[in-house]
């Protein structure tokens, strides 16, 4: 965070909240938090230095200026109002849990070519996430048993095959005479 204060030589101090102390010897760097909509819905796309630069087209030392507002958006920034950008985020615990709303992009691209190439895929069902409550409860709306507890014709058939072979030893329950 930028200070009132200046070093020795005239320079402007920042203050870091990790260290606790003030430094003059900074570089700029890009956090931003875009709230991006499709068909689909809405979300807020977290992009740090790389992937901010690659499409704002500016490095943050570039548009950083010590005397704006704080609150102040770069006509380099707000130019992406209405952009079509193409982005791969990641999906961690916390988004799953609801601990974060916000995900992390791993690459970011307004290549027009590979942002039509998605764009003309056909729609993927959206797969929804849903609480440990909801699954615990029944009220997620399915009561299937799970897809890996599931028996299938193929593993009644390999059961067969099993009691039929030579290489294997069927357990056999011993009961008490009657």
């Amino acid at each position: 965070m930028p200070t009132t204060n200046v070093d020795a030589d005239g320079r402007p101090l920042f203050f870091c909240n990790t260290c606790d102390k003030e430094h003059s010897d900074v570089i700029s760097r890009f956090k931003l938090i875009a709230h991006v909509k499709d068909d689909s819905g809405e979300a807020n796309f977290l992009l740090f230095d790389a992937n901010a630069q690659q499409i704002v087209r500016h490095s943050a030392a570039e548009l950083y200026d010590e005397n704006e507002d704080e609150d102040f958006l770069p006509e380099a920034v707000s130019d992406l109002f209405g952009k079509r950008v193409l982005f791969e985020i990641s999906v961690d615990a916390d988004n799953i849990k609801g601990k974060s709303s916000q995900y992390v992009v791993r690459l970011a691209t307004d290549d027009r070519e590979m942002v039509e190439e998605f764009a003309d895929l056909p729609p993927k069902p959206v797969l929804m996430l849903e609480s440990a409550y909801d699954i615990s409860s029944g009220s997620g709306g399915f009561t299937a048993t799970p897809l890996s507890k599931r028996k299938s014709e193929q593993d009644d058939e390999s059961y067969l095959e099993d009691q039929h072979s030579v290489n294997k030893k069927l357990s056999q329950k011993k009961l008490k005479g009657e």
